[in-house]
């Protein structure tokens, strides 16, 4: 589930790719027409997009996606979508998404922010899925409180199988490991008069990649769950600088 305004698969290309090569099949909803589609449309969008992909790949001689093996991935908006999704799934006819992966997710409706997307009833995703919400320590666009908001309000999901996972802002080596809002992007992208190179790091590879393998790993084969849930050295560690420093590890926390 991409974020605000990234239409196109480009924004994430790099992850795409590791998610296909890994075996899976990746369907990228577009829950935009542009930037003028009102937020209330998001999650239905969103809906007919994942129920239309589905009848393509059952059709005609595409590869045959294993509907009991279904997870989600979001960042930003997309973030927030995941969990709605996993919210209405069972009332749309499409499969019950086992693990789901909100990166960065906000702005979700407010009184401060009227014109974010609605989060739907959380409390309607299965008591069994496995869940992780992601922040950035120096996100400035949608900080953290969504992402904590949403293991707050997914009170039927034993604490076990859901984590609130910062990632940190390191500036021992150089290029710095900087954990903004837009650090879960990885292309080469010119998006109006900015060039933004946004290049694969430990962020990727040990951050988001990692946990979200981890996972949906766990949920679909009972294995490497201590990669994204627990609070484990597998689960925190971020790897290391070329000179042998550690990379700051992920920050698990109950405190939500």
């Amino acid at each position: 589930m991409h974020g605000w305004g990234a239409i196109t698969p480009t924004f994430y290309s790099a992850w795409i790719y590791h998610l296909v090569k890994k075996g899976n099949i990746v369907i990228y909803p577009r829950y935009q027409q542009d930037l003028t589609t009102p937020s209330d449309n998001f999650t239905p969008n969103s809906v007919k997009a994942i129920k239309d992909a589905i009848k393509v790949l059952e059709s005609g001689n595409h590869i045959k996606p294993q509907l009991d093996k279904f997870a989600i991935v979001g960042h930003s908006v997309g973030g927030l979508l995941s969990v709605n999704i996993a919210s209405v799934a069972a009332t749309n006819g499409f499969p019950q998404p086992l693990a789901v992966f909100a990166v960065e997710p906000g702005k979700s409706r407010s009184t401060t922010d009227p014109t974010g997307p609605v989060l739907e009833n959380l409390t309607n995703i299965p008591s069994n899925t496995l869940l992780l919400t992601m922040a950035g320590d120096q996100d400035n666009w949608v900080g953290d409180q969504d992402a904590r908001m949403i293991i707050r309000k997914t009170i039927q999901i034993p604490e076990k199988n859901k984590d609130f996972v910062m990632m940190i802002t390191d500036k021992y080596g150089y290029p710095p490991i900087t954990a903004d809002h837009f650090f879960p992007l990885a292309s080469s992208i010119v998006v109006g008069n900015y060039n933004l190179t946004l290049l694969t790091n430990a962020q990727d590879y040990y951050g988001t990649w990692k946990l979200f393998d981890g996972l949906y790993d766990a949920a679909f084969y009972g294995k490497n769950r201590e990669y994204a849930l627990g609070n484990t050295t597998k689960q925190r560690f971020m790897g290391f600088w070329s000179d042998g420093t550690k990379i700051k590890q992920l920050n698990v926390t109950d405190n939500h």
